[in-house]
């Protein structure tokens, strides 16, 4: 039993040698294509070595990427027989980007892989802090730079970048090791000009029958950098004034059914990085879409043909006038419905009928 544990004492001591010869790895940091590794002597039980690419002795150089070994003897004995991988190193930069309403938020990460931070792995080439630069890139412009960068670990963030231009980081390295590194392209398209095509239903009073539909996103072309269709992405539904979620839906339209009387939230977070648009609605406690004040009695009410390209209504209205949801004029009209609006672009319209009323109706 003692000699049993004796040998195992003897096994561990040589495993905890061998472990500390090593091999001690130097993987190649970009632009550099060829490591090296070496054996520590003091710390191997071996009195020779021969390696993979027939280098003879404690160290080999001008190994390239992949797997290699290394074969100690001792006095002509195999010892042992040690596999290892080199890698080719790259600056090691990650980025996240948040959409929030004072701007684009850009959160930058960068490291190379070893630097400082393993005992056996180590890059080639070790780029000094107050070599290193990182520049913000806006439409291939540098906007911002942060120097030193220290290559074991580094954070930078920034807040408040406008929408509407395409960012990315450069990491350019001014010592003799001569790394680089760049992030991909981060297109931040403006979407501040989008307005939502609405239909709402009013509540039946006393009941929660309501509705919010989004039938489709518009987007306002003059922008730079607007958002190109297909509109698709995650739209929200919150209640007021608490912003209590009433649900959300995936798609490029939505719809909110059995909702009560109140004020809501209807957001728009497109699948592609964007300002998150969104827009103010009420659900009112009648049954058509008018306003009560300017309304007769019968209430002033649309529909369209089956193609939606003619607009009826029910009042004994002959003149009648169509604009936009921002009130501007459109159209007039002078004569008994239906009229023609096939020309129209799929929208939400105002139909104003004067002292008849005013009710909004969509134009598919």
């Amino acid at each position: 039993m003692r000699y049993m544990l004796l040998l195992v004492l003897l096994s561990s001591v040589i495993r905890i040698s061998l472990a500390q010869c090593g091999p001690y790895k130097f993987h190649p940091l970009w632009p550099d294509t060829l490591g090296w590794a070496y054996l520590l002597s003091t710390d191997c039980d071996s009195d020779s070595a021969v390696w993979d690419n027939g280098s003879i002795g404690y160290g080999a150089f001008d190994l390239e990427p992949g797997s290699h070994y290394v074969i100690q003897y001792d006095g002509g004995t195999l010892l042992d027989t040690t596999f290892f991988e080199l890698e080719q190193l790259h600056w090691n930069l990650e980025q996240l980007t948040f959409a929030i309403f004072s701007g684009l938020e850009l959160d930058h990460y960068a490291s190379i892989p070893y630097c400082g931070t393993s005992i056996f792995n180590y890059p080639t080439c070790t780029p000094p802090a107050d070599s290193v630069v990182l520049f913000l890139m806006q439409d291939g412009i540098p906007i911002d730079s942060i120097t030193p960068l220290d290559c074991m670990f580094n954070l930078e963030v920034w807040m408040g970048l406008p929408y509407g231009h395409i960012y990315q980081c450069i990491v350019e390295d001014r010592s003799q090791c001569g790394s680089t590194g760049q992030t991909p392209l981060v297109t931040a398209y403006a979407c501040n000009g989008m307005s939502f095509v609405l239909e709402i239903t009013n509540a039946t009073s006393g009941q929660a029958d309501g509705s919010v539909a989004v039938l489709e996103m518009m987007s306002d072309t003059v922008l730079p950098l607007a958002l190109p269709p297909p509109f698709t992405g995650t739209f929200s539904l919150h209640s007021l004034p608490n912003y209590d979620l009433i649900g959300s839906m995936q798609g490029s339209s939505a719809v909110w059914t059995g909702l009560a009387p109140g004020d809501y939230l209807v957001q728009f977070t497109p699948d592609s990085l964007c300002f998150v648009p969104e827009q103010q609605v009420a659900v009112g406690t009648s049954t058509s879409l008018f306003d009560p004040s300017s309304a007769s009695k019968e209430g002033l009410r649309t529909w369209t043909d089956r193609q939606g390209d003619l607009l009826f209504w029910n009042e004994n209205v002959h003149e009648v006038r169509i604009m936009d949801i921002n009130g501007r004029l459109l159209r007039s009209w002078n004569g008994p419905p239906p009229m023609d609006v096939s020309d129209l672009a799929p929208n939400l319209y105002i139909l104003d009928a004067g002292t008849g009323g005013r009710v909004r109706f969509v134009r598919y």
